[in-house]
């Protein structure tokens, strides 16, 4: 999968919903997991969805797989211009959210 092709899905799943008979289009909440919260990041800020989506609950989540390869990957570091193809910015996203944000995050170990 790529990062095109997941937005695009995330969107469609969105779109579904709101045309759903048992779904209220004006009580819909986006829940994401780890790259899924990028997703829901992703369309939780498209101007398509945006008025329709009442809140966002981020499970996990990091902020943009840039920055997960500085943590997690630093030998890589500099690599990251050649070998990175998604980048998954949700921390720029996220700043213009004005629907309400829950963030459930864990603690990192490589044990």
């Amino acid at each position: 999968p790529t990062e095109k092709g997941l937005k695009e899905d995330g969107l469609a799943i969105f779109n579904f919903a709101l045309k759903h008979p048992k779904i209220d289009p004006n009580n819909i909440y986006i829940l994401g997991r780890s790259l899924g919260g990028a997703v829901g990041a992703y369309v939780a800020s498209h101007p398509s969805t945006k008025s329709h989506v009442k809140g966002i609950i981020l499970e996990v989540t990091f902020t943009s797989i840039d920055d997960m390869v500085d943590i997690m990957f630093k030998p890589l570091k500099l690599l990251k211009p050649l070998i990175l193809r998604n980048h998954w910015r949700t921390i720029q996203l996220i700043q213009d959210f004005t629907c309400p944000i829950f963030f459930i995050k864990g603690r990192l170990s490589f044990t």
